[in-house]
């Protein structure tokens, strides 16, 4: 007799003797996602861009490891808060998810009084999945080589220059107006809603000085129309061996290592966040996916649940101490 009928004999005859029988064994694995309406995940920017890169190869990961529907859906405006607005609202279980970094969500707590949600309760973080380095480019057509030589000319011409960011209190914002404050310059702030937009301008020659991340520049380290000035790593990229870091030009203030990660709605069940988060790091690990993220130069880089939720409120408080160190502030809104 086989295993199936073995099964059939043995519930008529529990059924019989009104019993309550019980099949000893491993019990099924809990389903992640048990229902099959998709999960949305929310990029706050628009299409094309950095983010958005990594939103969409992290989706197309966790479709192919769980068989779940993801739609990823653009959520612009705000630099980040009206896609975070979406998140917020969301019901906590687990069919929501949004992807940002640290200048969409790490920063603005810090320096935005426009950034009106708790950083520590009014949403979740679940995992971190790549890290990303930035650098100091300048469009080609101005007469200039290197950092001290861009410090020359712009103090020589007031007001002249201008610097492209992807938002109000992004990475870009905050280091090219640091950079500013620490030499002195008068240069023209330009916000864009997201990279892509901003990248398109820098290339075509609108916007004079951009601080991008690799991964948001990365088709275009080689075109003569960007000189790359420095880099804001710890250490000398390898596809820009030429290219030293900020450190080494004296302005150690300026070191620093992006991330980007993904967050849930508040109040999620901690449980749910981690079976979330491990697969994530599933596919952050899988040398597939390794392989896509490095193709936009973001480094796949996971952090669990449970060691990302500190480590963002830790980003958070340490731009606090920037701002307060550097005096660094948005003006508020009008």
């Amino acid at each position: 007799m086989d295993i199936a009928r073995l099964l059939k004999v043995f519930a008529r005859s529990c059924a019989a003797a009104g019993a309550a029988c019980i099949i000893v064994g491993e019990a099924p694995a809990q389903e992640l996602w048990p229902a099959k309406q998709r999960v949305t995940v929310i990029v706050p920017y628009p299409a094309g861009g950095y983010i958005d890169g990594v939103a969409r190869f992290l989706a197309d990961g966790l479709r192919q490891q769980t068989g779940q529907t993801f739609l990823v859906v653009n959520k612009t405006g705000g630099n980040g808060r009206i896609g975070l607005g979406e998140l917020v609202k969301s019901e906590p279980d687990g069919y929501t998810l949004l992807v940002n970094n640290d200048g969409g969500i790490g920063i603005p707590p810090a320096v935005d009084p426009a950034f009106n949600f708790d950083y520590r309760n009014g949403y979740t973080p679940v995992a971190q999945v790549v890290e990303a380095q930035y650098l100091m480019a300048v469009k080609a057509a101005l007469p200039v080589k290197t950092l001290q030589e861009f410090v020359a000319y712009a103090k020589a011409s007031p007001g002249k220059l201008n610097y492209g960011s992807s938002g109000i209190a992004s990475t870009p914002h905050v280091t090219s107006a640091y950079l500013a404050s620490q030499f002195g310059l008068e240069m023209v702030h330009v916000p864009y809603q997201g990279a892509a937009p901003v990248l398109n301008d820098f290339i075509a020659g609108v916007t004079d000085l951009y601080m991008p991340s690799v991964a948001s520049i990365a088709g275009h380290l080689t075109n003569p129309r960007v000189r790359f000035l420095a880099t804001l790593a710890p250490q000398r990229l390898p596809q820009l061996p030429d290219v030293p870091t900020m450190a080494e030009l004296g302005v150690k203030e300026m070191t620093l290592v992006g991330w980007l990660g993904a967050f849930a709605p508040p109040k999620i069940d901690l449980a749910l966040r981690d079976r979330i988060s491990d697969a994530i790091e599933k596919v952050v690990a899988d040398p597939a996916h390794q392989a896509k993220f490095k193709t936009i130069y973001a480094d796949p880089v996971s952090k669990p649940g449970k060691v990302f939720a500190p480590f963002y409120v830790s980003e958070v408080e340490k731009w606090k101490a920037f701002a307060q160190r550097t005096g660094f502030r948005i003006a508020p809104p009008q």
